[in-house]
């Protein structure tokens, strides 16, 4: 396990991170690095805020419905049977589909959406596009499943 307070040069470049994510951050709190081994985190007052998945920073959602932060990312508005499915580990399927708002690309990092509570439950890789899905797309996969509310993944270390 490694913990570490960020340099100014390393807290200059994820502040961007963070308020790409709607985070904000002042001087006086703490930004530190924390491995456990197996995940990266960014921690901002000892509690997580991103990790990293490959190459890209993701907001954890822990800090997001904590903070009541809005994410300015493509969603999918999804129904309740793919609320069940999805933070029971599933990646989300077409079907489950209401509504998608804003357009993305296959590749692009999505928010998943309860669209009866209006809750972000989830955020993954688009493995296709917007378009796709109004242009009638009815079934398949469409979002690969990154982090999920509840998974072991963002807890405070």
């Amino acid at each position: 396990m490694k913990r570490y307070p960020l340099s100014k040069k390393d807290r200059r470049l994820i502040t961007g991170e963070l308020q790409k994510y709607g985070v904000q951050v002042s001087d006086d709190d703490v930004l530190e690095y924390y491995s456990d081994g197996v995940n990266e985190y960014i921690l901002v007052n000892k509690a997580p805020a991103l990790m990293k998945h490959g190459d890209l920073w993701i907001p954890c959602l822990n800090n997001v419905s904590r903070n009541q932060l809005t994410l300015p990312l493509p969603s999918l508005l999804v129904d309740k049977g793919a609320v069940q499915a999805v933070l029971r580990g599933a990646d989300l399927m077409v079907p489950g589909i209401v509504e998608a708002r804003g357009g993305f690309k296959a590749g692009q990092l999505v928010a998943v959406v309860d669209a009866e509570g209006g809750r972000v439950i989830a955020l993954g890789t688009a493995l296709i596009d917007s378009e796709a899905l109004k242009n009638g797309v009815r079934k398949g996969k469409a979002v690969k499943v990154l982090h999920r509310l509840g998974d072991d993944s963002c807890r405070t270390p």
